[in-house]
């Protein structure tokens, strides 16, 4: 297909056209000249032979040899040519030498009448006028397809003839000049409709070439294009359907030729009365919702559009194009849109709010340690703060299933093996289903052994199975028979398969490791399933509806994929898929500090404690004071970096929170090290270790202890703190 600058003025791109149009004739030309050439070497012999007995010779022989000379040139070149005259530039390049060439062909063969014709034979004369002239018209047709080349070539052999019969001025050779000159005149029209001729199938060949790229353009464009296209004739059979109508149909693209469009579109009554009578008049296309029958039994409704094809000569409508795209699927992309921001949205919320919770657990804890250690608590004291401290561990466990949720949960990560971990919690889980369920239901474990590891949270894992398990127990319960099956194995998912599911931002698509949990329970109507991992929804009247958020938020935050398929009458089945971890080996991570003994054991020196929430900060100063440690307190970060700034070179450890408004926990520590690059930092967070050490050099960060903390977990970690520095 011809290639245009988008820069050029339709004048240039004029010129452009007929240069391109001129080279094509060129080439057109030399392709088929020479056969004319070929075809005057026996011609040249006639003209010698009937010369032969009324001139010279030597003369005659000369004459002959500048001719094939002249003809060998000429051949030789068009060989050399016919190739590069299709590029319009080297076609300029050509053009003056062939033109030079040919005319001096025109002149050679002009001269042999002029020299050699008899003078008083007329016969004779007009004997070889007529073989001469017969083999002029027969180069008209190719001379003709380049008018120079006649002007040049024929013209002159006939013009010499005509001269030489004028010059004798007599009646006769008058008579043969006159039908000379209207044979050159008839000639040269015939040569100039040769050329008008040779133009036009040109440019209708080139139009042609160019019709056929677009039209195989148009062709792979409907061959690729996502949506659904379909021609019908008049009468509504189908003869043309792309790739994406047969997948969308389900049908073959050889089993929808030739069906009907009631075939396919059960409701298209409302488009036909609209195509008889609008369309058949002013040729308006149909817009609007249509049921598509799908091979299986079952429909999808597409957004159709039904446009007329009209024949070019009489105007009728011939044909109709129907293009559609599935709106089913945009709803559904639509809705999992809505649903992942309302997640976002919620989980941004339920993190905040645990974030809160535990900063106020950490007091009530830290307080209720601190009096059960104090000389006047008795034993009734020390049993309540025993009492408050399980019931804050409770609410701390709900604040760890918000942050599940909302991806901030405490994650250590290792390579941990999904068949294992469920073969360790296969008692534990038995136990819960029975208790569950009145002894009616079973649970079954269909796992794979040889199955790739996942970069997880083991405790975070644990989790998933057991909220999982739970919700499947409770949704057999009152069933005589109900069971529950839970799988482990590893798949592959695309990202086509990753778009209908509920997944991270940050989920890829590949291998992953499922943990599948389904149960034979009532199943869900599409409503419930709509907000089962909405948090604190709940069916049951004992629910807290933190369950599968929470599970949500763990998946999420492995960058996994979740999957939650349910039928009334038939179950429930939910799928966490985690991404394959490439370290095969499962490595224990060991913790030996955590079996040290820190009975007995008091702090020495100086501890800075820096928390914005005042109650925190009073509770979590008398538990460092009370290991040992002298303690200084600030409020925020401007203050902390003063009392540093004053005393830093005795304070052995900064007890930092990490989230506080104005300087947060990152800008305090960054200002500190400014200040002593050897600084020592213990954070402190609600939110997961993982998720905080992110944004900090790990150089000057030596701990991390999370909030709740009791006081025999915050005296373990300073005790691991002073001993790292």
């Amino acid at each position: 297909m011809r290639k245009t600058n988008n820069n050029m003025s339709p004048s240039d791109e004029s010129m452009a056209d007929m240069s391109v149009l001129r080279a094509e004739q060129l080439s057109f030309f030399l392709e088929r000249s020479l056969s004319a050439m070929y075809g005057a070497i026996p011609l040249a012999l006639i003209v010698t032979f009937l010369f032969w007995e009324h001139a010279s010779h030597t003369a005659l022989i000369s004459w002959l040899a500048i001719v094939y000379l002249a003809l060998t040139a000429r051949v030789l070149l068009t060989r050399k040519w016919v190739g590069k005259a299709k590029d319009a530039d080297r076609a300029e390049e050509i053009r003056k030498p062939l033109l030079i060439i040919w005319g001096v062909s025109g002149l050679i063969w002009a001269a042999g009448p002029l020299l050699f014709m008899p003078q008083h034979d007329l016969i004779y004369q007009i004997v070889i006028v007529s073989i001469l002239t017969i083999g002029s018209v027969g180069t008209v047709i190719i001379s003709g397809i380049y008018f120079p080349i006649f002007l040049l070539f024929t013209l002159p052999l006939l013009g010499s003839q005509f001269v030489w019969f004028l010059w004798r001025a007599d009646y006769f050779h008058f008579m043969v000049a006159a039908v000379l000159l209207v044979l050159i005149v008839v000639l040269t029209h015939v040569a100039r409709g040769v050329q008008a001729n040779v133009l036009k199938n040109l440019e209708l060949r080139r139009q042609n070439i160019e019709l056929d790229a677009n039209l195989s353009s148009f062709k792979d464009a409907l061959e690729h294009t996502t949506e659904a296209v379909a021609f019908f004739s008049r009468d509504g059979t189908l003869e043309y359907a792309n790739p994406a109508l047969s997948q969308l149909s389900g049908y073959g693209r050889k089993e929808l030729i030739g069906k009907s469009w009631r075939d396919l579109y059960p409701d298209i009554d409302q488009a036909l009365d609209f195509f008889k009578s609008e369309m058949s008049m002013i040729g308006r296309p149909w817009q609007g919702k249509l049921h598509l029958q799908q091979k299986e039994g079952g429909n999808v409704t597409a957004m159709s559009s039904f446009s007329p094809v009209r024949d070019g000569k009489s105007g009728a409508v011939s044909q109709c194009i129907v293009i559609q795209r599935d709106v089913e699927q945009e709803e559904r992309m639509r809705e999992r849109m809505e649903k992942l921001q309302r997640t976002e949205s919620l989980s941004v919320m339920a993190g905040g709010i645990a974030h809160d919770f535990n900063n106020l657990l950490t007091s009530i804890m830290g307080s209720a340690s601190l009096i059960s250690m104090s000389d006047q608590a008795n034993e009734e004291l020390r049993n309540h703060c025993g009492r408050i401290n399980e019931s804050s561990q409770r609410a701390a466990d709900l604040c760890n299933q918000m942050l599940a949720y909302s991806g901030r949960g405490r994650y250590q990560v290792k390579s941990v093996s999904v068949t294992e971990l469920i073969q360790g919690m296969r008692g534990g889980l038995n136990a819960n289903m029975h208790a569950r369920s009145d002894d009616h239901g079973k649970i079954i474990f269909n796992l794979e052994d040889d199955i790739t590891h996942t970069d997880a949270d083991e405790g975070q894992l644990r989790q998933v199975v057991t909220n999982l398990v739970v919700n499947a127990s409770e949704a057999i319960t009152g069933r005589d028979e109900g069971t529950v099956t839970v799988r482990s194995y590893q798949t592959r998912l695309t990202r086509h398969e990753l778009e209908h599911m509920l997944s991270a931002e940050a989920t890829e698509e590949g291998c992953f490791v499922c943990v599948e949990v389904s149960d034979n329970g009532e199943g869900m109507e599409r409503s419930t399933l709509n907000r089962v991992f909405d948090p604190f929804f709940t069916t049951r009247f004992m629910g807290r509806g933190l369950g599968l958020p929470a599970v949500m938020g763990v998946v999420f935050g492995h960058a996994g994929a979740l999957n939650i398929e349910s039928r009334m009458g038939e179950g429930t089945v939910v799928q966490a898929f985690f991404p394959c971890s490439d370290i095969q080996e499962n490595f224990e991570a060991t913790l030996d500090d955590y079996g040290k003994s820190i009975i007995g054991w008091s702090g020495m020196g100086t501890v800075l404690v820096v928390d914005d929430d005042s109650a925190l900060l009073t509770v979590a100063s008398n538990m460092v004071e009370r290991v040992g440690f002298q303690v200084l307190c600030a409020k925020n970060g401007e203050e902390a970096i003063g009392l540093y700034q004053q005393n830093w070179e005795r304070i052995s450890l900064v007890l930092l929170d990490w989230s506080m408004p104005g300087m947060d926990g990152e800008a305090v520590a960054f200002a500190l090290h400014q200040i002593n690059p050897n600084v020592k930092v213990l954070l402190s967070s609600g939110y997961s270790e993982e998720m905080v050490m992110k944004s900090f050099d790990a150089g000057n960060i030596i701990g991390f202890v999370q909030k709740p903390y009791s006081f025999e977990q915050l005296k373990l970690k300073l005790r691991e703190s002073i001993s790292n520095i």
